[in-house]
This record gives C-alpha cells, structure tokens and sequence, in this order.
C-alpha cells in the first residue's frame, strides 16, 4: 500500500473520505483490513507506531464508516452549495454530544498547550475527526476542498497553494508527469 495515499488529502477527515479510491479502474476500501486500518491510523496521528491491530473493533469499523458517510455528507453539501445543511449540523452535534472527551492542561518547559484525552479509543478518535472537519471549516474557504481533476480518480484534497488553483490530489501520480518531473529535477539536492 502507498503510504501517500493515505494521507493525500492533507486533513484527517478529507483522508478518510480518500480511504475508498480507484486504483487500476477497480474500487478500493481501505476500511476493510485491521492492518489497512491501523495503517491509516497512525499514518494520520490518531494512534502511535506501537498500537496493536487488537484496538480495531468492528464497533471502531462501524464508527469509521459513519465518519466516512457524514464527512462524503460534508463535501457533497460544501461543493453543492458552500454551506452545511441543518441535518448535517445536528449530526455533527450529535457526535460531539456523545463523545466523552476531557481536557488537561500541559505545561512543560518549551510551551504550555490542551490535551483532549478521550475515554476510548472510539472517543479519540471521533473527537479527532469532528474537530479536524470543524476546524477546516472554520479556517479555509470551502472552495479550497477540491476534488482531483484526473479523470480516473475520486480522492479529495485541500488547496493550500498560495493562488488556490492546484488541479490534483498529487502531482506525480495523477498530474501532469512530465511537468513534476521537471519541477523535482530542478530542486533535486
């Protein structure tokens, strides 16, 4: 599995939408493996490197999913029409109501920050996804969610170029080749 599939749409919650994809013409579902899972776990923050599969529970798959369902609810509204509808707002709530999540103060010598500590993995998780959503949101013009140009691939992304005009997910594999061959011989070391 390529590594930078799993993070290519450079927020949590759009790269969860990017776990199903096209790849060779035929549809891919990164939510079906605990390995896949864990990979795309750790691969986007939510668990470290010494995580065990045994975290991965089919109530965790099902949370993942319905994630998945509300952030694809999310896009379809935001490219629609820009705004969130009142029935994915009150999802939203919903989720935030239901996830048991407390914060602590950290202080240590180079800088003071919050934590958010959830109860269980599932609540992590949720607190993590729902806040990215909100947080992007909030901070970026909803036309800088774009999906890829190239024909043959469905993955998300957020255009944090400079003019706002990048066309694809990834440049070397669904841009144009030729053009980022180029540019990654020029800045070669």
């Amino acid at each position: 599995m390529d590594k930078k599939i799993l993070t290519i749409g450079g927020r949590a919650w759009i790269n969860l939408v990017n776990t199903t994809f096209i790849k060779n013409n035929k549809n891919m579902d990164l939510l079906t493996s605990k390995s896949d899972i864990l990979n795309w776990l750790i691969e986007n923050n939510m668990v470290n490197h010494n995580t065990n599969e045994n975290i991965i529970t089919d109530e965790l798959v099902t949370l993942l999913k319905e994630l998945r369902m509300l952030s694809n609810e999310v896009l379809n509204s935001i490219q629609s029409d820009a705004k969130l509808s009142q029935s994915i707002k009150s999802k939203i709530k919903k989720y935030i109501n239901d996830t048991n999540i407390t914060v602590d103060f950290l202080d240590n010598d180079k800088n003071i920050d919050l934590a958010y500590i959830g109860k269980t993995i599932k609540d992590n998780i949720t607190y993590i996804i729902i806040n990215d959503l909100v947080d992007t949101l909030k901070h970026y013009d909803t036309k800088r969610i774009k999906q890829c140009y190239h024909e043959n691939c469905i993955c998300y992304f957020l255009d944090i170029s400079k003019a706002g005009k990048r066309k694809w997910c990834d440049m070397e594999t669904c841009g144009n080749r030729k053009k980022a061959s180029n540019h990654y011989q020029k800045y070669k070391h």
